[in-house]
């Protein structure tokens, strides 16, 4: 197993292959890693929302980026069913009500954001 750090920050991170961060995510998990989100994060790094609600946290500049997985980056597998699977329920309804994972972007920031994870400043 691949040691984790203790905080994984996130303050920019377009992403990269989806089996790739799900990995990285499970053994962030099992090494009790938190993770803080202080900038955008999109497509694959969105994953990192899967981590236990107590330890992710999101900062004034972070935001969420979720589109479709992208055959051309090797995820195949990743179908929408598999990546909608790992988000926290308040993310899945929030894209449910913006049409699911489509080819376009969808950003998930400011208030709308804050109301679903913890506040990064608030568990310093």
């Amino acid at each position: 197993m691949i040691d984790q750090p203790a905080v994984i920050v996130i303050e920019q991170d377009m992403g990269g292959s989806v089996g790739d961060y799900i990995f990285a995510m499970m053994q962030a998990r099992k090494a009790g890693s938190r993770v803080e989100i202080r900038g955008p994060c999109a497509s694959s790094c969105t994953i990192w929302t899967a981590m236990p609600k107590d330890r992710v946290c999101v900062g004034e500049r972070a935001g969420l980026g979720f589109h479709k997985a992208d055959p051309g980056m090797g995820d195949q597998k990743a179908s929408d069913g598999v990546l909608m699977a790992y988000y926290p329920s308040a993310v899945v309804k929030w894209l449910a009500e913006r049409g699911g994972l489509t080819g376009d972007v969808k950003w998930l920031f400011g208030s709308r954001l804050r109301s679903i994870f913890n506040s990064c400043i608030a568990i310093r």
